[in-house]
């Protein structure tokens, strides 16, 4: 499958859905070129998929080479939460590439 994920540790566990790895044991990463970079094979990371939740959608990979100095996603806690916040979702549906939505 094709979709997208955050990096949430310095050591390179990346967050995606469960369906973008369905029953692959290894997955294929490809951190965001700048704009109007041709994406190349040479540029996807092979990482481990760790953990899957069927239920949840979710998955946990590990990349098997850390990036040096990537941005680790901040994450939050329900007590940061209100309603009403701005959430913002980056996405691959229906196989386009690198689509942002905010809302």
């Amino acid at each position: 499958g094709i979709g997208s994920g955050s990096l949430i540790t310095p050591d390179g566990q990346i967050i995606t859905n469960g369906h973008v790895v369905e029953n692959y044991p290894v997955g294929g990463v490809i951190f965001r070129p700048p704009q109007g970079t041709e994406l190349r094979e040479d540029m996807i990371l092979l990482a481990d998929v760790l953990k899957v939740s069927v239920s949840q959608d979710l998955a946990l990979l590990q990349l098997r080479e850390p990036v040096p100095g990537a941005v680790v996603l901040p994450l939050g806690t329900m007590s940061n939460v209100d309603i009403g916040n701005e959430v913002h979702a980056v996405g691959h549906p229906k196989g386009e590439s690198w689509t942002y939505t905010r809302g």
